[in-house]
């Protein structure tokens, strides 16, 4: 009853969820099973909700109120600031004081080292890089910090051992991570001399966003008028994008791959509008078999329209992508999607290593850039042959 409830409704049921569910919470001498009687899980968030206002967790952070700057549209009429109030927020102090203050702290890894491995064939070493604390960066804080001769202010005789407290930041937001970028990648200096002559366009001259003086500006680097709160405190020439971590999910399982797989039904629906060739994709996935216990699990009779996909189904996707694309669109079609579909999934296969090598980073620079001549070639082949249209999910949503 149990396996069967897990093969039903979502798919975010996994094995060790189960497991867990199985061995830990059923036996537990805590759990009563008639205190389920009236059990609603909407009653119990809402509980939760209510006490986690009452942690005392809360008190680490602090309220504050932030005004955010809105143009009028009319150069007669100045912006006006409207105060968004209740934000919470912690200080990256704070987060490191609490971290080294826990029970746990002393399992930490402060110090840095670096891994090697050695081939048994030619003997050669190369540099293996897992974690943040054997990266060349943190070697080179590290060091950094050794040869400092500075002390705390209040404490100038003080003898304590000192350590790199890592941080890893994570944006749960693709747009943010892609503004980022494109201010970091691009020509800084011009990009940001014309993002600020926009911004003062609309802001202080009341400019449309759509005008033709703005989009003189923005359009040709693709730019938006935005002052990124980042760029703005720690200063244009900050590392911005060295500082957070690569976030694949939303880049890249749900970015650039769902996007092309998007772009890809499109395209089946203008060679075949009688939706032959999409029943036929539907049809090819659906027949691929399992793969282990939970690694490619049965696809659903109807993937080309993508309902309730978790993030790991758009993986399974990717990577069983060859055999039912295969064959699909005629030929020089067909021939150029193997090979992106090919190297789109090698490209994110040894971007999900958790382990990497020197030789690995070299071959996935030449991988990164192979890729993004193949995208270039199936827009230029593949793309420009066919006028697309949203498909009808798109549209009604």
């Amino acid at each position: 009853m149990i396996h069967k409830w897990q093969n039903t409704g979502s798919s975010n049921k996994s094995d060790p969820k189960m497991n867990r569910l199985v061995h830990d919470v059923l036996p537990h001498p805590k759990f009563h099973l008639e205190d389920l009687a009236k059990f609603n899980a909407q009653c119990e968030n809402w509980h939760a909700d209510d006490a986690d206002k009452k942690s005392p967790h809360l008190n680490m952070f602090a309220e504050v109120s932030i005004g955010i700057d809105l143009p009028s549209g009319d150069k007669d009429v100045p912006s006006h600031i409207f105060d968004v109030p209740g934000l919470l927020y912690r200080r990256l102090t704070s987060v490191v004081i609490t971290a080294i203050n826990d029970s746990l702290a002393t399992k930490f890894q402060l110090s840095p080292y670096k891994l090697f491995h050695e081939s048994p064939i030619t003997g050669e070493q190369e540099h293996v890089f897992c974690k943040i604390y054997d990266s060349d960066a943190f070697n080179k804080e590290h060091d950094k910090v050794q040869r400092s001769t500075k002390l705390p202010p209040d404490d100038l005789g003080c003898k304590c051992e000192k350590v790199i407290a890592a941080l890893m930041f994570c944006v749960d937001c693709m747009g943010l991570v892609y503004d980022i970028q494109r201010h970091i990648t691009q020509a800084r200096k011009y990009v940001a001399i014309w993002v600020a002559v926009a911004h003062d366009s609309i802001y202080k001259q009341g400019l449309r966003i759509g005008s033709a003086a703005v989009e003189h500006l923005l359009k040709p680097t693709s730019s938006v008028p935005t002052v990124n709160a980042f760029i703005d405190r720690l200063g244009s020439n900050f590392p911005l994008s060295d500082m957070l971590v690569v976030d694949l999910m939303h880049e890249f399982e749900l970015g650039i791959w769902q996007a092309l797989f998007i772009h890809l039904i499109q395209v089946l629906s203008v060679v075949a509008p009688d939706g032959s060739l999409v029943n036929e994709l539907d049809h090819r996935y659906r027949q691929i078999p399992t793969f282990g216990l939970s690694t490619i699990r049965q696809f659903a009779n109807n993937t080309s329209e993508m309902k309730t996909l978790a993030v790991h189904n758009f993986e399974d996707i990717l990577q069983c992508s060859i055999p039912p694309f295969k064959g699909l669109l005629e030929e020089p079609h067909n021939t150029c999607l193997m090979k992106l579909l090919y190297q789109t999934a090698e490209w994110h296969g040894y971007a999900k290593l958790h382990m990497h090598t020197d030789s690995a980073l070299t071959h996935m620079e030449a991988l990164t850039k192979e890729f993004g001549q193949l995208m270039h070639e199936f827009h230029d082949i593949t793309c420009n042959e066919f006028q697309t249209f949203e498909l009808p999910e798109e549209a009604n949503a």
